[in-house]
């Protein structure tokens, strides 16, 4: 039977010199579903479950009060950030964006991302308006138009009106909110979104939850590979072990690559 020589390519390791400070993403191993992959809002959440119509990877709550929140324990004591965007729309389009171009909007904006750690129980920022990101074209989707152009010089204004444009809006970069915190001895952080108060037609969209942690970068020193090669019959697979030192490095992330998938895939 042929057998080929499969080669482990992965990309370079950055070796992180510096001594500063930072804020280092620790998103991928402390969150569950924090980018809602599948249009799971279920698994890692508690509380008030997230509300979808047609989602599009992202999450919602519609005209009602709610306690979203995720538990998160075994962290390193010390400062935090969280992040993720999303928009709270004052009841509908017409209403939000009156109330936001009116610039006297901050008694009706209810919704609120929110922390909860041993150091301060109630870490907390308004979300963003929905007008705040009004455009003049639609990104996809179905938006809702809150303003109208015309003889005397106005503009169309667009603000998402569905969750595929929700996504698209976020996509582009509008609507980031976050809050810092501190996080005591005991590792533990709640981090979530609540609203106590209803206008009519009111509407919450999110995604793209992420947790930083503000730190001194440990660097990588050293990467292993186990076995550093292979002999497999084609249409065989196999698998590959890593080690990176030290155990306490801060970025431990691999990408893995083929050097040419004409021989083999990763």
């Amino acid at each position: 039977m042929v057998k080929r020589l499969f080669l482990a390519c992965l990309s370079l390791i950055t070796i992180v010199a510096s001594n500063a400070q930072s804020w280092i993403d620790v998103t991928d191993d402390f969150l569950f579903f924090f980018r809602f992959e599948g249009n799971d809002l279920s698994t890692g959440w508690s509380g008030t479950g997230y509300g979808s119509a047609n989602p599009h990877e992202n999450a919602e709550h519609y005209s009602r009060n709610y306690n979203t929140y995720q538990e998160i324990k075994g962290l390193a004591a010390g400062k935090y950030r969280v992040s993720l965007d999303a928009f709270y729309r004052m009841g509908n389009s017409s209403n939000d964006y009156n109330l936001y171009s009116n610039g006297d909007y901050f008694n009706y904006q209810h919704a609120e991302l929110y922390a909860s750690s041993s150091i301060n129980t109630n870490y907390f920022v308004k979300i963003a308006p929905a007008s705040s990101a009004a455009i003049s074209n639609s990104l996809g989707g179905a938006a809702s138009q809150v303003s109208y152009g015309g003889w005397w010089g106005g503009s169309d204004l667009y603000i998402p009106n569905n969750m595929e444009a929700a996504y698209y809006w976020f996509e582009a970069g509008y609507y980031d909110n976050s809050l810092e915190c501190e996080v005591g001895s005991d590792g533990n952080l709640t981090i979530g979104i609540r609203k106590s108060t209803t206008i009519n037609e009111d509407w919450t969209c999110i995604d793209n939850w992420k947790l930083e942690y503000y730190g001194m970068v440990v660097p990588a020193t050293s990467l292993s590979i186990s076995p550093s090669t292979i002999e497999m019959a084609i249409g065989e697979s196999s698998t590959l072990k890593y080690t990176i030192r030290p155990n306490n490095a801060t970025y431990k992330k691999l990408s893995w690559k083929s050097s040419n998938t004409n021989v083999a895939t990763v």
